[in-house]
């Protein structure tokens, strides 16, 4: 280590420890993939290295006998891993004889032997093939997900599918005592929450080298928590090294080579963290800013450049540990020997903390980031069987209605900046919602301590009244550093005359008290008409004035010129307010909204369709009290309820007079009509509507919903069929209900 510190500096000692860290990456893994016509290999190929149809290497799925040759697929992340479609053994082309020496089989790390339905002789003649060889194997029973299926129709759950499929398998292969011992069976399915996959996985690395492993684990697509949690430990083993490392350089005792040196192993370290747990650029980006604001590296994410990672990484690790780094690379002048056994292990305790403390962060946000990016419905169906096991029904329904509830107990806080006749009084009137006193609209000057005023808003209106001036973009300064959403409007106002205390107003009026006007600089006349996209970037280029910004977006902002407030500006308003509040608070505005434009209803719609799988689930629970001439029981209490609450949140309620204002013509083109009569028994309606959907011609229409309630089928709910109606049928509910706010809206 010294020797190459001296000869090639700091560059050289992060290249020796990186190539001995890296190993893993020239480890060539070589995987062999054996079945018959149709078995899911080529399935399986796609889904392990991540690659969709229509992408290089994809492999073609579902056309009889495709492998006629040993085909090669070259993971994307890895050129060293290759798994090889081998063809079917036994066939004219390749009878059993030479099908060993043929596909070269000592040359492979590890095989799959796949086989639909039943395992056949020769499925057994590879089997004992690769016992004789001391070649590691498993046997891969695919598309469960069908098994799954079938057996949900009969009333049998997953649990029980599996039970038979591998009693059915393991019944062919018990004669055959030596391959009983060695045979590993496996029941996958390519679709999320179905199957083995993860054990497959767990198998492959006890059987490979540790370094193939490692090279296995790292490339590996997320495919479920488990894999995840793999890749966690192997990384965790990581640390370690790269801790020694560390430790090796400040044991050098070459002053300013371990601080440049330690600082970019840890960036390099971090980067394959992100790269290894797959959080992208590409997979950050189907994250919303919301659910961004959540994660707790998000400041690594996304980074282009090797210069930016650098920089932050420093700014972080500096933050924590310089000082005491700085004065273990400094007692190495005075102390080369005593120094560098004292620096060498302070050094190696202090990055496995950093790193470790990254590492944990990484996870979580691994784990937070692969939940967010699964279909709405499997994320909420994952959670309510995970409670289901936990806590039973009753625990269950208990989640269920505090999660449909809990927007009803969030108090949203919405700061509003301006100066007097700003058009800010005639945005906020009323203070408080009239339709929910929990949502706040608060006029503020954020006088005093900015953190104390700032913090417990959770949004910011801040109006700019004609002339913009540097001086006013100090609030928004502060706003930007803390994280804060807020939008900036522009409007025009000329304040009556002899009235100087209306030129500060009382809205921005601290900020310029101890500013001399005629010294600010004027950014825009109050007559000046600029459009929102030129506004955006002036008031950009004062906030980031001492920053890197590589564009003048800014999720936290949103800019308009409206020089006349009207419907169009108040909609982007709310649209950029309810994208960035936590779900239940923007929920909450949502609700709560006046239906002033299709965006709005729109968004209504959005909201209450995320609502319907938990309704599905909890109407078809297991304690459900059994209904005449119904196919299985449900709770149509909870169903009315729902109808009842959509009314409400499209403004169709008693109270609202707006369906009134429409022709007696165009009241007869309302889908929900009979729902908004009075005295209305809605459960006569309910029932009508699912004898429709639970009837002979509507069941093959079903089967696509009913598989996202298979992963609990038979537990948590009676049916995944029975939960498909329901949620078929409120979904038809929802939608005649947003035609009909957008036949009132066009009318009224």
């Amino acid at each position: 280590m010294r020797n190459i510190a001296k000869s090639a500096g700091h560059s050289g000692v992060v290249a020796y420890i990186k190539d001995n860290m890296d190993k893993w990456k020239k480890e060539p893994v070589k995987f062999g993939i054996i079945g018959g016509t149709n078995s899911g290999k080529s399935s399986f190929v796609n889904c392990v290295r991540h690659v969709k149809e229509g992408e290089e290497g994809f492999a073609i799925v579902g056309r009889g006998d495709t492998t006629r040759v040993p085909t090669p697929y070259i993971h994307p992340k890895s050129s060293q891993i290759v798994y090889w479609d081998l063809p079917g053994v036994g066939t004219l082309d390749f009878p059993k004889n030479e099908y060993i020496e043929q596909m070269k089989i000592h040359e492979y790390d590890y095989f799959f032997v796949f086989f639909a339905d039943v395992l056949h002789e020769d499925d057994l003649w590879v089997a004992r093939q690769l016992i004789m060889m001391n070649k590691p194997f498993c046997l891969v029973r695919s598309k469960v997900d069908k098994d799954v299926k079938k057996g949900d129709k009969q009333g049998i759950d997953q649990n029980s599918v599996f039970v038979n499929l591998r009693t059915k398998t393991l019944k062919s292969i018990n004669k055959h005592i030596n391959l009983k011992a060695h045979c590993k069976l496996f029941l996958i399915s390519c679709k999320e929450g179905v199957g083995e996959i993860d054990k497959l996985v767990k198998h492959i690395k006890e059987n490979v080298s540790s370094i193939k492993s490692e090279a296995v684990v790292y490339t590996l697509h997320t495919l479920s928590q488990e894999v995840i949690e793999e890749k966690f430990k192997l990384l965790k083993s990581r640390v370690n090294k790269a801790s020694l490392g560390t430790a090796l350089i400040s044991a050098s005792p070459i002053p300013g080579i371990d601080i440049y040196a330690n600082i970019s192993i840890l960036v390099k370290e971090i980067k394959h963290y992100i790269n290894v747990f797959g959080l992208t650029n590409k997979q950050i980006r189907k994250v919303s800013y919301r659910d961004k604001k959540q994660l707790k590296c998000k400041e690594l994410f996304g980074l282009c450049s090797e210069k930016k990672t650098r920089k932050i990484v420093t700014a972080m690790f500096i933050e924590k540990y310089v000082v005491l780094f700085a004065a273990l690379s400094i007692s190495d002048i005075f102390l080369p020997i005593v120094g560098s056994v004292i620096s060498a292990a302070s050094t190696a305790t202090i990055v496995y903390k950093f790193l470790n403390e990254i590492l944990e962060n990484l996870h979580q946000d691994a784990t937070f980031v692969y939940d967010l990016i699964l279909p709405l419905p499997v994320r909420i169906i994952r959670t309510l069987r995970v409670r289901f096991e936990n806590e039973g029904q009753e625990g269950l329904n208990k989640y269920i209605f505090d999660m449909l509830d809990r927007w009803k107990e969030e108090t949203v806080m919405i700061g509003v900046i301006g100066e007097p006749n700003s058009g800010k009084n005639e945005f906020i009137n009323p203070y408080y919602h009239p339709d929910n006193e929990r949502i706040i609209f608060i006029g503020t000057d954020i006088s005093g301590s900015k953190e104390i005023q700032i913090g417990p808003y959770d949004d910011f209106y801040v109006f700019l009244n004609g002339d913009i001036h540097t001086d006013d973009i100090c609030i928004l300064r502060d706003l930007t550093k803390m994280e804060k959403s807020f939008s900036v409007i522009r409007t025009r106002y000329v304040p009556p005359q002899h009235d100087p205390e209306t030129i500060l107003g009382t809205g921005l009026a601290w900020l310029r008290l101890d500013t001399d006007l005629e010294l600010a600089e004027l950014l825009v006349e109050r007559d000046e008409e600029i459009d929102s996209v030129r506004l955006r970037k002036i008031i950009c280029s004062q906030i980031f004035k001492d920053n890197e910004c590589e564009n003048d977006t800014h999720p936290n902002m949103c800019v308009l010129s409206c020089l006349h407030i009207s419907v169009g500006e108040i909609n982007e308003l709310i649209n950029h307010m309810i994208k960035n509040l936590p779900l239940p608070k923007s929920e909450a505005v949502v609700n709560a909204l006046f239906p002033l434009s299709k965006l709005v209803i729109e968004e209504k719609f959005q909201y209450l369709k995320k609502r319907i799988v938990y309704l599905a689930t909890a109407a078809t629970s297991t304690t459900a009290l059994q209904i005449p001439s119904i196919c299985f029981p449900l709770n149509t209490h909870i169903l009315a309820d729902e109808l009842k609450h959509y009314i409400k949140v499209f403004r169709f309620s008693e109270k609202s007079d707006e369906p009134h204002k429409i022709s007696d013509r165009d009241i007869n083109t309302l889908l929900c009509k009979e729902l908004l009569e009075p005295g209305v028994v809605f459960s006569d309606i309910i029932h009508r509507q699912i004898k429709v959907l639970s009837s002979d011609d509507n069941i093959a229409a079903n089967e696509n919903i009913a598989d996202l309630f298979y992963p609990v089928a038979g537990s948590l709910v009676s049916s995944a069929n029975n939960a498909a109606i329901v949620y078929k049928c409120l979904t038809a509910f929802l939608e005649d209900f947003r035609h009909d706010a957008f036949v009132v809206y066009d009318h009224v």
